[in-house]
């Protein structure tokens, strides 16, 4: 967890095998990385870990959230990588705010660097 609250939460766990990584970014961005990596990038499954946590660290993620009730319903994470590739990674499902009941609201979140002053 930073110390900041402007910057991004970023969670690592590793599955019982060590095959697989899982990664909470943000608020609400959920990432699968397995040992042969290649998942968002085509580079090898350590290398993109690192990746993904250095543009987390550095403030290169925004995310934009769907609340239904002020439940996140889906999620829009943009990554910003070293070599200035965005990385488009989703998660939900935009069929749960067409329902007719409930408020419906979007929020942005523009995370800065973990060092940022």
């Amino acid at each position: 967890m930073p110390i900041r609250k402007t910057a991004a939460t970023l969670t690592l766990g590793v599955d019982d095998s060590g095959f697989r990584v899982y990664l909470l970014l943000g608020r609400a961005i959920r990432l699968e990385i397995d040992r042969k990596g290649s998942t968002i990038t085509k580079a090898p499954a350590d290398d993109e870990i690192r990746m993904v946590c250095r543009a987390i660290v550095k403030g290169q993620f925004k995310e934009q959230l769907w609340l239904r009730n002020s439940e996140i319903r889906r999620a829009l994470g943009i990554l910003t990588l070293d070599n200035g590739s965005e990385i488009k990674l989703g998660y939900g499902n935009a069929a749960a705010l067409l329902l007719p009941f409930g408020e419906r609201t979007t929020v942005e979140y523009v995370y800065t660097p973990y060092d940022a002053p």
